[in-house]
């Protein structure tokens, strides 16, 4: 068996703890789109009618969604969880695709960033 670094692993850890996440949200938004109008008559059960608490404000928000939103951002989540795990099994086995795929999705999401903060800067930035 082959030694592999710390940083490694604690990649791959996160890398993998992405991937499991981004695919129960996929899988989340696809079950409210199918069960829409059951999730709003559980939240309302879980609720009882209080505007106040955490699971009623997301709860809101996600109700207010299109379907064709919900089914979009499942197939976003989905690829990017799929594109994780790939990197995951990659870096497992020491492929040297798997470390530019990882410096090539982080790079992605890094012209965003710096758009973000062109922008402006905020405690919340």
């Amino acid at each position: 068996m082959r030694k592999r670094s710390v940083g490694l692993l604690v990649i791959i850890g996160y890398k993998t703890l992405t991937a499991l996440v981004l695919l129960g949200v996929a899988i989340a938004m696809l079950v409210i789109t199918k069960q829409h109008l059951a999730l709003e008559h559980w939240v309302e059960a879980v609720t009882l009618g209080s505007r106040s608490g955490v699971i009623s404000i997301l709860a809101e928000h996600v109700l207010q969604l299109r379907p064709r939103t919900l089914v979009f951002g499942a197939v976003v989540a989905g690829l990017y969880s799929s594109i994780s795990a790939v990197e995951v099994i990659g870096l497992w086995q020491g492929r040297t695709w798997a470390q530019w795929l990882v410096l090539g999705a982080i790079g992605m999401g890094l012209f965003p960033e710096l758009y973000e903060l062109a922008k402006g800067v905020s405690p919340l930035k």
